[in-house]
């Protein structure tokens, strides 16, 4: 792609393809692996001027097709307004799809699995975290449900490991867990696999939106401008400074295509 001089953030990756939106609200999908990229058509809403968007990015198995949605939000006079907006690269356009998604936020990237994106949600902090899915296939939303944990947690981020949605669940004092889902939202499923005796400052949770598990089963975690990675079989933990500067990094996994975009 070419530098424009205008900020790109990426909203998601999937099968070699990566969705970027930039600062004046532009939409692209982009293989890396080819250097090819493809504008998104603008699309029109009334809240785009003062509404806050959410995005996400993922692939319609059943009707093979990539899609993104935009969710906008905004309160007004103590009610909050929604409109969701979907494109089909198979169609190459946008249309409002009406579902009701409720009033929590999403928070973070929202991380594709089997078809569907998951985000964590919450109302504020104080009344705890959720987790909401969007299938991309009947485009509807569906409350999953959390494991139990035994005691109060203040903080919660997804991922993706091995293919399984995943999450990092912490009190934000004295450690962080991770889990991991075996069977498709299956409340039963979800896993404890360690506990890193690690405490990050509240703000580092709402920037660590991106980890990962290497071929040898190192765990790393990307948070703020640190990063910190765990051997669980050796119980050894070590993380450091990405940049000088403070600026806050993240990273997404993405496996080179040299498939072409069809539209």
């Amino acid at each position: 792609m070419k530098n424009s001089g205008i900020a790109c953030v990426i909203e998601g990756s999937v099968n070699g393809f990566i969705c970027l939106v930039n600062e004046v609200m532009e939409l692209f999908l982009w293989n890396p692996a080819i250097r090819k990229y493809k504008k998104l058509p603008d699309f029109r809403t009334k809240m785009k001027d003062d509404g806050k968007c959410t995005y996400g990015f993922g692939y319609d198995d059943i009707h093979d097709d990539y899609k993104v949605v935009c969710i906008f939000s905004i309160t007004r006079y103590r009610r909050n307004f929604q409109e969701i907006n979907i494109y089909s690269l198979k169609d190459d356009s946008w249309r409002i799809i009406h579902c009701s998604r409720g009033v929590t936020r999403l928070i973070g990237l929202g991380k594709f699995v089997n078809g569907k994106l998951y985000w964590a949600t919450s109302i504020d902090i104080k009344n705890g975290w959720g987790i909401t899915s969007f299938n991309f296939s009947n485009e509807k939303w569906r409350k999953v449900e959390r494991p139990y944990y035994g005691e109060e947690y203040k903080f919660l981020v997804l991922g993706v490991l091995k293919s399984n949605l995943s999450m990092i669940y912490t009190n934000s004092t004295t450690h962080v867990d991770v889990w991991t889902m075996k069977e498709y939202e299956n409340k039963e499923s979800w896993r404890k696999i360690f506990t890193i005796n690690y405490s990050l400052y509240p703000v580092d949770y709402l920037f660590s939106h991106s980890f990962f598990l290497s071929k040898r089963g190192d765990f790393f975690l990307m948070f703020h401008d640190k990063i910190m990675m765990y051997n669980p079989k050796d119980n050894i933990r070590n993380s450091s400074h990405i940049n000088e500067f403070g600026w806050s990094f993240g990273g997404i996994l993405s496996n080179p295509s040299l498939s072409a975009f069809t539209k």
